[in-house]
């Protein structure tokens, strides 16, 4: 853990009010009053300004001074381009009419810093292809493989097909039906009746044909072993096969699409491992991105007030989720919290001093790559009702957009580095964002 200095250095800053403006906007806010307040005993607007003035004069004292002590104050700290933490303490005394009121303001800012050249600095960039293997594999992880059977109607029947069909045997001329139903996979060879597969191929639904057959060993009847005998058959249907994959965890939402076949789901999990890829790329690039950065402007003395408030959220997320998260004392996360305000102060120099503004194309890649840690389908009317959601939950739309902007920060630094490319295998890449401890 880097050795992060903290400071906790309030500026103080003394302003002061004229006591001419101060006097026009409390007789502004007595005659606004006296117009528009209904007073009892008087009708709305006649009530004397005398009597105005002894009900309200403290509370209007109170509200134009802290209106124009707050407007001052900000007026005067963006002219310096002072960017604040949290609220500024107001100190007075107490106001005297016909003097000028003077105050005291005491704040917290961010520091002020330069960002260091990152010219000689050399980042390894890792570059990820998915392959057949991959996509094959999680498929095989997270799918069942079923085959179905559909009517061929009015087509013929082929090898690889099945049929479903009655047997007759002919005895003293007269037709009796030994079997019902019976599937034959045309590619198979029937010991019962040997041969058989070979004269259905050509037939379609409703063909008749006989066949005359020498019994096998396998058939039942043990007494017709070894003789000719006569058989109709009836083909009651060609079928096909079809094979769909379903997914192996249970899907409580009905609507969304659960049976695939091999081309539809090898195309979306192909789409899915390269949204996680470029997901655990960005990542892992943000990680490294940031310890340089860190590293390079540890000097930075922090806000006091910035890292207990960054403790007090992560205190707050890990009590909540300790199952998740391996022990840590408040020490470490007292150290998390100073390393995370660094990185947050770091990202908002750099988005101001490169001007970045957010890239809203990016919108529908980062909602994929969230939605990429699933692994159930969505077609593109559930997922523009997905980004629908997105839009009406303001907390997920500004988390969505700090991560965009983060994005485009650390892309930005990245251009003026020096890059090595190198080359994982999505099982690497995996392993290496699984470790990542920021």
């Amino acid at each position: 853990m880097y050795n992060l200095a903290l400071q906790n250095i309030n500026h103080k800053i003394i302003l002061k009010l004229d006591n001419i403006n101060i006097e026009n906007k409390i007789q502004e806010k007595l005659k606004f009053i006296s117009k528009n307040k209904i007073i009892k005993g008087f009708r709305k607007g006649k009530a004397p300004l005398n009597i105005i003035k002894n009900l309200y004069i403290k509370s209007i004292q109170l509200n134009v001074l802290n209106n124009l002590m707050e407007k001052i104050f900000f007026q005067k700290i963006k002219c310096k381009k002072i960017n604040i933490i949290g609220l500024p303490q107001y100190n007075y005394n107490k106001y005297e009419i016909g003097k000028d009121f003077i105050f005291t303001v005491i704040f917290q800012s961010y520091p002020e810093f330069n960002l260091l050249k990152f010219n000689n600095v050399k980042i390894d960039i890792p570059i990820v292809k998915i392959n057949d293997n991959d996509i094959n594999n999680y498929i095989s992880k997270f799918y069942n493989k079923n085959i179905i059977w559909l009517d061929k109607k009015n087509q013929i029947a082929n090898l690889v097909d099945r049929v479903i069909i009655d047997i007759f045997i002919y005895v003293n001329n007269k037709k009796n039906k030994i079997f019902n139903n019976i599937k034959l996979l045309l590619s198979n060879k029937w010991k019962i009746i040997p041969n058989l597969e070979k004269e259905i191929i050509g037939k379609k639904n409703g063909d008749k044909f006989d066949i005359t057959i020498l019994i096998s060993n396998y058939y039942p009847n043990k007494k017709l072993i070894g003789t000719k005998q006569n058989f109709s058959i009836l083909i009651k249907k060609v079928e096909k096969y079809k094979i769909l994959f379903v997914s192996k965890k249970n899907i409580i939402n009905s609507n969304l699409t659960n049976n695939f076949t091999f081309e539809k789901l090898y195309n979306f999990i192909n789409r899915q491992l390269q949204f996680q890829t470029d997901k655990m790329i960005r990542y892992i690039i943000k990680y490294k991105v940031i310890n340089i950065l860190i590293n390079l402007h540890k000097q930075i003395k922090l806000p006091l007030l910035l890292i207990n408030s960054e403790f007090n959220s992560i205190n707050k997320i890990y009590k909540k989720n300790k199952k998740q998260f391996k022990k840590l004392s408040s020490k470490n996360l007292y150290d998390k919290a100073k390393k995370y305000t660094l990185a947050k102060i770091l990202i908002n120099k750099i988005i101001n001093d490169f001007k970045i503004k957010l890239n809203k194309n990016l919108i529908t890649n980062f909602i994929n790559e969230e939605l990429s840690s699933f692994i159930y389908y969505y077609d593109n009317t559930q997922f523009n009702k997905i980004i629908k959601y997105y839009k009406t939950d303001k907390k997920l739309m500004q988390k969505l957009y700090f991560s965009i902007l983060e994005y485009q920060a650390i892309q930005a630094i990245i251009k003026t580095m020096l890059i090595n490319k190198i080359q994982y295998s999505y099982q690497d890449i995996k392993h290496e964002y699984k470790n990542i401890n920021f």
